[in-house]
């Protein structure tokens, strides 16, 4: 089917462009640069989204019952929380993502609980099992004996260690 040029209320196309736009920019192909739009006219990747609001957008995948999926989240500013959203049986399980400019952080179950946030990782490249203010590489702090130790099994045979090594040379612990 060939469009010369179309215009019908919300849905426009020009074949001189090619281009095709739905609804004032709620989806729009931008078929010179092989891009589409949503939400925006002036898509800059293979699929742009644009929320239009100035402090949320969410890319959803969910299944027809809606008991899984996963959520894309991107807010803007210097609060606020972007990343991936993991759900189960319509439960938040997972979220992979920032809050803040100054770090990672994954949370197990609702990412607004904060002692659900169980790692983070910070731009400056320290690592935190138990907190989100790692102040070294690797940083574990627990809540009790048993949450703050390092397991290192071997469930073959052979030994199992760890290794502790810096320039003058290195510690072994069996």
């Amino acid at each position: 089917m060939a469009l010369t040029k179309v215009s019908y209320g919300v849905i426009t196309a020009d074949a001189s462009s090619a281009d095709l736009n739905i609804d004032a920019n709620t989806l729009f192909v931008d078929s010179s640069a092989n891009r589409v739009g949503i939400g925006t006219q002036t898509p800059s990747h293979k699929l742009s989204v644009s929320s239009g609001d100035s402090n949320d957008a969410r890319i959803t995948v969910r299944t027809g019952d809606s008991n899984a999926g996963a959520y894309f989240q991107s807010r803007s500013g210097t609060d606020g929380y972007y990343g991936l959203e993991l759900l189960h049986q319509g439960t938040e399980k997972w979220f992979i993502g920032g809050y803040g400019a100054n770090r990672l952080g994954f949370w197990c179950g609702a990412k607004t609980t904060a002692s659900n946030e169980k790692m983070s990782l910070t731009t400056g490249g320290d690592f935190g099992i138990g907190t989100t203010a790692p102040s070294h590489r690797l940083h574990i702090s627990g809540d009790t004996n048993d949450r703050a130790r390092v397991r290192v099994h071997n469930s073959a045979s052979g030994q199992a260690s760890l290794d502790l090594e810096n320039s003058e040379g290195y510690f072994r612990l069996f």
